[in-house]
């Protein structure tokens, strides 16, 4: 899963000379200054679509692929089809072993990063822009002709295989996966990178070929562009090395199902507090809790961002001035939203000792209860509103975190002003307007909530805080 803004990719960073601190004089007239810059478009015929941020300042290139495919394309049955092939990309090419690739670009100084997702595919490489001619030719090996050869392919199946069946050594992986299940259940987001083992351990090499061949498409791929580089000479190389790639007419964004996929977890009755993972012999509590929400194009968005900032996004927001400042339920709990295209969810993740499990989701269910009943003051959306808007610029001090910040709302399909509208959006919005979006879209009674640990100690400390029975699962249940 990811949040909307993408993993950040781009590394070219160039700090300006931005501050955050909300104290300084003309802050206001300040921070409204701040322009990002759009990149040059140009779409080649083939489809593939290019994005320039040229940047001189330091020698450096990155190139940055991303394809609108990712686990969503999964056939059924196949889910982690998307998650090998993202793991075969770097493992040979063009005749050439991965490990003379890598030690290639290792010489250089170069590096690359390949992740899948739900909707996306990103492969990219970083280095000097005078060797842009070995970092475009990479580029072009992984995406267009991988050798993803039958020895890489069980290779990477196995550890795959192991990977999975190790996710119970770690507590808060254990808590998040089903989470994540149970929050998108229903929803074309429901299986996530894999759904299961036995759906893994039926994958084989032709469905990882056949999705490469048939999902890796130009007119489903964009490529950006960071960093020095000489636009002329760079794109004719560019147009060498991609503008043969076939364009066959296939679908590029994902097909709806009239079947919707599906992930290993039961269903969880409402008259239920929520869900245990067990993990037996734990000292500690995972907490997950949260809920659906809207996506980020709704009207009540900016809103939303005030309101999770101020309830648990900052040190000084409620959550942690109360749950961990005040009461020592825990050193650490935030509280966010993430953002797919077609579906969003609102979360908060917090561990503690297991005899004060149940303190901890009572206080927050307070907390969100306050949140939703008692409202918010002017002040409090006035600090939160300076911390996001202090935060932005810093947030956006390089070219390429810049470049990252465009490409999330072009892939989501946010339009031209998504870009520099953080900024007049945030500082437009009133406690009455949050207060109004809370009620709404964050309501206490919707909460579920996830707790990783040792389940028959956390059984005891929740009954004795009073709380609903929880549904007690293992891993078995979620693989």
């Amino acid at each position: 899963m990811k949040r909307l803004g993408l993993a950040v990719f781009f590394a070219t960073s160039i700090c300006t000379a931005y501050s955050a601190d909300p104290a300084i004089p003309g802050f206001d007239e300040w921070v409204h200054q701040v322009k990002l810059p759009t990149p040059e478009i140009e779409k080649l015929p083939n489809g593939l679509t290019l994005a320039w941020y040229p940047d001189g300042r330091l020698p450096i290139l990155e190139l940055v692929a991303m394809v609108q495919a990712g686990s969503m394309r999964d056939k059924m049955g196949k889910s982690g089809t998307a998650s090998l092939l993202g793991s075969l990309l770097d493992r040979g090419s063009g005749g050439m072993g991965s490990s003379e690739w890598l030690q290639h670009l290792s010489d250089l100084g170069a590096s690359h990063s390949i992740s899948a997702d739900d909707e996306t595919t990103t492969v990219s490489v970083r280095g000097l822009s005078g060797d842009s001619d070995v970092l475009l030719k990479y580029l072009s090996e992984m995406l267009l002709k991988p050798d993803l050869t039958q020895k890489e392919f069980d290779r990477s199946k196995k550890l795959t295989l192991d990977q999975w069946r190790h996710l119970g050594d770690n507590s808060s992986s254990l808590s998040a996966m089903a989470f994540y299940r149970w929050i998108t259940q229903g929803t074309d987001y429901a299986r996530g990178a894999m759904g299961s083992l036995d759906e893994l351990k039926k994958i084989d090499r032709k469905d990882v070929v056949d999705f490469h061949r048939t999902s890796f498409l130009p007119q489903a791929t964009i490529l950006v562009v960071v960093g020095r580089v000489d636009k002329g000479k760079f794109r004719e190389r560019l147009v060498k090395e991609f503008g043969s790639w076939s364009a066959p007419k296939v679908p590029s964004k994902v097909a709806k199902s009239a079947v919707l996929p599906k992930a290993k977890f039961p269903s969880i009755p409402s008259s239920l507090g929520g869900v245990l993972i067990e993990r037996k012999g734990a000292s500690q509590a995972q907490v997950l809790m949260g809920m659906p929400s809207v996506l980020y194009r709704h009207p009540d968005h900016y809103a939303l961002i005030v309101a999770n900032a101020l309830l648990g996004e900052y040190f000084g927001s409620r959550l942690n001035t109360v749950v961990r400042d005040q009461l020592g339920l825990t050193y650490s709990i935030a509280s966010s939203f993430t953002y797919f295209r077609d579906y969003a969810f609102f979360s908060i993740q917090s561990s503690t000792r297991n005899e004060t499990v149940g303190k901890l989701i009572q206080e927050i269910r307070k907390q969100m209860e306050l949140l939703a009943t008692k409202g918010v003051t002017d002040t409090e959306v006035e600090e939160a509103k300076r911390y996001l808007l202090g935060q932005f610029p810093v947030k956006m001090s390089s070219v390429g975190s810049v470049a990252s910040r465009w490409l999330g709302g072009y892939v989501y399909d946010l339009g031209p002003d998504y870009l520099n509208e953080l900024i007049p959006k945030v500082h437009a919005v009133t406690a009455a307007q949050v207060n109004a979006a809370v009620k709404k879209h964050l309501a206490p009674k919707n909460v579920r909530v996830v707790v990783s640990g040792d389940t028959a100690e956390l059984q005891k400390q929740l009954k004795k805080s009073g709380l609903k029975p929880f549904k007690a699962l293992t891993e078995k249940d979620l693989l």
